[in-house]
Formats: structure tokens, C-alpha cells, sequence
């Protein structure tokens, strides 16, 4: 019995072994730290993405573009349009919004923000209209989800 229980605790500390992606020593104290540390690491992660989440309060969208409705200085509800292409690394980053509260510092906030390198920005007013275009290099690790990155934008919006 006390082999069979020896066997199984040997099992285990294997399993964990291959679960931990850094393991300092191959002695059980040493594993047992070392997995202590990541689950803590791993838990940071998770408190510091749920927090970016919240504070940007997203929702997921399926659309090709999503508005945004804005209250303006006399009241009319107007909307901002976001449409986001993405090729490889790259996203095209199209947004229509009335032109209120600097929308091209918003936007280019949003960029800074989120660490999307622009590559070229032009902006356009069609009366209470600002047409911005951006095309701009997605950072490694970003989701390569064009609805998420619409969503994220409007936020900063």
C-alpha cells in the first residue's frame, strides 16, 4: 500500500511537472515553488485582464461596423461608426463620428492606448462629420478579431 500511494504521489508531481513551464530544480520542494509562483503569475494575469475588460466594459459584436450613440451640446443623439478590416498584421480602421470633443485625439488615444503603431492617419470634416482613416500595425498578442477591436475602439470613443 504504501508503494501504491508513493507511485500515485510520483504520478502526480509528473503531471505537474509537465504543467509548469519553468521548473528551477527537478527535486519535489523545488517543482512545488516553482508551481506556486506561476499559479500567482497566472492569477495576476487574470486579475489585470479582467480589470482592462471592466474598465472598458467590452461587449463582444458580430457586425462588419458598430455605432455608438453620443449625446452632442444641444441634445441630438448622433452616432460614431466603426469599421475595421484586418490583413495579417495589419488593420484598416475606418471611423465616422460627429465632430465633437476632438474625435481625431480620441481616436489616435485609442491607438496609443491599445499600442497599435500608425502607420498613416488622414482625417476629413464634411460639415459635423470627421471621417478618419488609419491604417496601422497590430502588436503581437493582439486578438486578431476585428469585432473585438470595433467594440474596444468605440469605448475610447
Amino acid at each position: 500500500m504504501e508503494k501504491e500511494r508513493r507511485d500515485k504521489l510520483n504520478q502526480r508531481f509528473y503531471a505537474l511537472r509537465s504543467v509548469v513551464p519553468y521548473v528551477s530544480k527537478m527535486d519535489k520542494a523545488s517543482l512545488l515553488a516553482d508551481a506556486v509562483t506561476y499559479i500567482g503569475e497566472l492569477k495576476s494575469k487574470i486579475e489585470t485582464l479582467t480589470k482592462k475588460a471592466e474598465s472598458l466594459h467590452l461587449i463582444a459584436g458580430d457586425g462588419a461596423s458598430m455605432t455608438q450613440s453620443h449625446m452632442s451640446t444641444d441634445c441630438m443623439v448622433t452616432e460614431s461608426q466603426v469599421e475595421v478590416r484586418i490583413v495579417g498584421s495589419q488593420a484598416v480602421i475606418r471611423v465616422q463620428s460627429p465632430e465633437v470633443n476632438h474625435p481625431a485625439a480620441r481616436l489616435m488615444d485609442a491607438m496609443k492606448n491599445l499600442e497599435i503603431k500608425v502607420h498613416h492617419a488622414s482625417a476629413a470634416n464634411i460639415g459635423n462629420l470627421m471621417i478618419q482613416d488609419v491604417v496601422a500595425q497590430i502588436p503581437e498578442g493582439f486578438p486578431n478579431d476585428e469585432g473585438l477591436l470595433q467594440t474596444i475602439i468605440l469605448k475610447y470613443l
